[in-house]
Protein backbone atom coordinates (compact mmCIF):
# COMPACT_ATOMS: atom_id res chain seq x y z
CA UNK A 1 0.00 0.00 0.00
CA UNK A 2 1.24 3.44 -0.88
CA UNK A 3 0.24 6.58 1.16
CA UNK A 4 0.37 9.51 -0.08
CA UNK A 5 1.82 12.02 2.67
CA UNK A 6 0.32 15.34 0.58
CA UNK A 7 -3.43 13.64 0.93
CA UNK A 8 -2.99 12.61 4.49
CA UNK A 9 -2.35 16.29 5.14
CA UNK A 10 -5.26 17.56 3.09
CA UNK A 11 -7.31 14.83 3.92
CA UNK A 12 -6.14 13.68 6.79
CA UNK A 13 -7.16 9.90 5.78
CA UNK A 14 -4.28 7.43 5.79
CA UNK A 15 -5.12 5.37 2.57
CA UNK A 16 -7.91 3.39 3.43
CA UNK A 17 -8.28 4.51 6.86
CA UNK A 18 -9.66 7.88 8.43
CA UNK A 19 -10.88 9.55 11.57
CA UNK A 20 -13.95 6.93 13.02
CA UNK A 21 -13.14 3.59 11.92
CA UNK A 22 -12.57 0.70 13.50
CA UNK A 23 -9.80 -0.14 15.24
CA UNK A 24 -10.29 -3.88 13.69
CA UNK A 25 -10.59 -2.09 10.34
CA UNK A 26 -6.88 -1.17 10.65
CA UNK A 27 -5.29 -4.21 11.97
CA UNK A 28 -7.36 -5.50 8.83
CA UNK A 29 -5.50 -2.92 6.50
CA UNK A 30 -1.86 -2.75 7.91
CA UNK A 31 -1.49 -6.36 9.84
CA UNK A 32 -0.21 -6.89 13.12
CA UNK A 33 0.72 -3.77 15.15
CA UNK A 34 4.80 -3.77 16.42
CA UNK A 35 3.30 -2.21 19.41
CA UNK A 36 -0.31 -1.77 21.24
CA UNK A 37 -1.41 0.41 24.13
CA UNK A 38 -4.04 0.09 26.40
CA UNK A 39 -4.54 3.17 28.11
CA UNK A 40 -7.51 3.91 30.89
CA UNK A 41 -11.07 4.83 29.92
CA UNK A 42 -11.00 2.29 27.11
CA UNK A 43 -8.42 4.83 25.23
CA UNK A 44 -6.20 2.59 23.33
CA UNK A 45 -2.66 3.22 20.61
CA UNK A 46 -1.60 1.06 18.15
CA UNK A 47 1.51 1.15 16.89
CA UNK A 48 3.59 0.64 12.91
CA UNK A 49 6.94 1.79 12.15
CA UNK A 50 5.84 5.78 12.33
CA UNK A 51 2.64 5.72 12.38
CA UNK A 52 -0.10 5.95 15.54
CA UNK A 53 -3.78 4.85 15.54
CA UNK A 54 -5.21 5.91 18.71
CA UNK A 55 -8.55 6.24 20.59
CA UNK A 56 -8.52 9.46 22.30
CA UNK A 57 -11.85 9.31 23.92
CA UNK A 58 -11.84 9.50 27.41
CA UNK A 59 -15.77 8.97 27.87
CA UNK A 60 -16.18 5.39 29.21
CA UNK A 61 -20.04 5.28 28.88
CA UNK A 62 -19.73 5.34 25.26
CA UNK A 63 -19.04 2.07 24.49
CA UNK A 64 -19.91 1.92 21.02
CA UNK A 65 -17.02 4.31 19.93
CA UNK A 66 -14.41 2.64 22.06
CA UNK A 67 -13.38 1.21 19.25
CA UNK A 68 -12.73 3.99 17.03
CA UNK A 69 -9.33 5.47 15.71
CA UNK A 70 -9.64 9.51 17.12
CA UNK A 71 -6.18 10.21 15.91
CA UNK A 72 -3.28 9.51 12.64
CA UNK A 73 -0.07 10.45 14.06
CA UNK A 74 3.22 10.09 12.38
CA UNK A 75 6.24 9.91 13.88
Amino acid sequence: MIISIKDFVLTGKFGPISIGIDKGKVIDYLGKPNKKSNYQNERFGLYYNGGRFSNSNSNSNSNSNSNKIYAITCQ
